[in-house]
């Protein structure tokens, strides 16, 4: 039987390894120390805690969770800002990853998100239009690979950066000027993932605007 994994993040925030975490995990929100005993007193075996919590110090969390009798096996800190996939393998060390039954795929997600056709999608993935309609129809389940892991990261720094939907597809489908007037779409659609999540990483940093 699967353990039940948490992963704990501040209110707000959207770190890069949520997509991808969330296929093993709940996600769950905090704003105040008074939430934590909520989230580990609802049969949580494992409490993953983001490191990068401004307003909330991680290990006066773990102080609190010591002081109480649950039934937590393991509380791990984690870099959310960390590649999801050495987050991964961390906790697959420690036996306590298994992942997640019955947990809808994350492809409509991405779809939904950046807008994206199918036969598309599937170039960036490197599968058949066909793998992503059963995907999409519950018939199989996508196998985490180095490129869904980079666009789940793309995507969440989309979420991250922009304001909204609109907002994220006119960024992927117009030429931008800092990536030698390219469209970002293009860009991942022949797998150069590294420099959109560049681009969006020097728009978070105010490089320019």
């Amino acid at each position: 039987m699967s353990a039940k994994v948490v992963v704990v993040k501040q209110a707000g925030s959207h770190p890069p390894t949520e997509g991808v975490l969330a296929e093993f995990a709940d996600i769950y929100e905090f704003n105040t120390m008074d939430d934590v005993n909520a989230i580990a007193n609802m049969g949580t075996e494992v409490i993953l805690l983001d490191v990068n919590m401004p307003a909330l110090d991680p290990n006066k969390i773990l102080d609190l969770l010591r002081e109480r009798p649950h039934n937590l096996s393991l509380v791990m800190l984690y870099d959310s800002e960390e590649a999801p996939t050495k987050i991964l393998a961390s906790l697959r060390r420690l036996g306590a990853l298994q992942k997640k039954r019955g947990r809808p795929p994350t492809i409509r997600h991405i779809i939904n998100t950046i807008g994206i056709a199918q036969e598309r999608l599937g170039r960036i993935l490197n599968v058949s239009s066909r793998t992503i309609n059963r995907w999409l129809s519950k018939t199989s389940q996508p196998k985490m690979t180095p490129e869904l892991d980079k666009l789940l990261q793309i995507v969440a720094a989309l979420e991250k950066t922009l304001p909204d939907r609109a907002s994220i597809r006119r960024y992927l489908n117009y030429p931008n000027p800092n990536l030698k007037d390219e469209k970002p779409i293009d860009l991942l659609l022949r797998g150069e993932f590294v420099q959109v999540e560049d681009d969006l990483e020097a728009i978070q940093e105010g490089v320019y605007t």
